[in-house]
């Protein structure tokens, strides 16, 4: 992969920008906002089985699997129309009950960090409420910070648990899908903020407690 992604977040963000004018235009309903976010998803998974592919083909290490949560516990900021289509996911998948506990725990959460400086919020770790028995129990619904965040080493993932305020530890991650992602997103925020839509960003916990 190349050391400059100048040209690869340009192409990303007009991927995000285009598909945003294609599926929304002008009509920022929840409806078109959901299936936007379906669309990026989708694509974006559709790169990370060809970039994990190719790391296999080229005998690199991805030590990302199921029930490794050890990043599951740093703040995941997302944005509304993200939280839109994870509530929706929610509301099909669980009861009644199970969307309280979630919310609860969400709200203890949001409780300890929220009105924390940006740097504290950042160096916290607390597990996603979101989390079961270190498995994501809405893994297919997972907002696209979650998606892109790739490891290729599991001891780095660790050693950044345990020293969060150590600025010598941090995950060592794959970078091609951490931008493809992140400017696909902002190219979408983009084309719905020139249509005249506010675009808020929020914490995870933040998005299930609120409105529903």
């Amino acid at each position: 992969m190349p050391h400059s992604y100048e040209e690869i977040d340009s192409i990303f963000f007009k991927d995000g920008y285009e598909l945003a004018k294609m599926i929304v235009g002008s009509d920022t309903s929840l409806e078109k906002l959901i299936l936007l976010t379906r669309t990026m998803y989708d694509n974006i998974d559709q790169l990370i089985d060809s970039f994990t592919g190719r790391l296999r083909k080229d005998e690199q290490t991805l030590d990302c699997k199921k029930g490794c949560s050890w990043c599951c516990t740093q703040p995941v900021f997302t944005n509304e129309w993200e939280v839109a289509y994870l509530r929706q996911f929610m509301r099909k998948r669980f009861t009644g009950d199970k969307l309280v506990e979630l919310k609860r725990k969400a709200e203890q959460k949001n409780k300890v960090v929220a009105g924390l400086p940006e740097e504290k919020i950042l160096k916290n770790r607390i597990p996603c409420p979101l989390l079961h028995e270190n498995v994501c129990s809405v893994y297919p619904a997972r907002p696209m910070a979650c998606r892109i965040y790739l490891s290729s080493d599991l001891d780095s993932c660790i050693e950044e648990f345990r020293n969060p305020t150590n600025d010598k530890y941090f995950a060592k991650l794959y970078e091609f899908p951490f931008h493809a992602g992140r400017k696909m997103n902002e190219g979408a925020a983009k084309w719905l903020e020139e249509q005249g839509l506010e675009i808020k960003e929020l914490r995870l916990e933040e998005g299930v407690i609120g409105e529903w």
